[in-house]
C-alpha cells in the first residue's frame, strides 16, 4: 500500500535537496506552497477564459515541481495547454483544487510531525 504522500504526490526526499533536513525552512517552503497554490487557482477561475488561465497553470506546475507535487505538477501542465473551453477548464480546476486540498492534508501532517520531533 502506497502512503499518504506517494497518493498525494509530494516527494519529500527531492524537496529535502533544496531544504537539508532544516525542518523550518522546509515547513515555510510548503506553507508558501499552499498558499500560492490557492492564490494561483483562484487567478485560473477568474482568468476561466483566456492567456492568464495558461499563465497561472504554468505557475502552479513550477510550484508543484519545486517541492516534488509531481502529479500536481502534471496536471497543471495539461491545464498550461488545454483549449480555451470554459467547461472542460472549470472540470480542470476542479480537479486541481482538489489535488491542492490533497496536498494541504498531507503538508500539515508533515508540518505536525516536524514540531512533535522537536520536543
Amino acid at each position: 500500500m502506497r502512503s499518504p504522500e506517494d497518493r498525494a504526490g509530494i516527494d519529500f526526499a527531492h524537496l529535502d535537496q533544496y531544504t537539508a533536513g532544516d525542518t523550518a525552512l522546509e515547513s515555510e517552503i510548503l506553507d508558501l506552497f499552499l498558499s500560492t497554490g490557492r492564490e494561483t487557482l483562484d487567478a485560473m477561475e477568474a482568468g476561466i477564459r483566456g492567456e492568464a488561465w495558461s499563465r497561472s497553470a504554468h505557475k502552479l506546475k513550477g510550484s508543484a515541481l519545486a517541492i516534488g507535487a509531481w502529479s500536481l505538477a502534471d496536471r497543471a501542465a495539461i491545464a498550461e495547454r488545454m483549449e480555451d473551453d470554459e467547461a472542460s477548464r472549470l472540470a480542470m480546476l476542479a480537479d486541481l483544487r482538489r489535488q491542492l486540498n490533497d496536498l494541504g492534508h498531507v503538508i500539515r501532517n508533515r508540518i505536525g510531525q516536524s514540531v512533535a520531533n522537536k520536543r
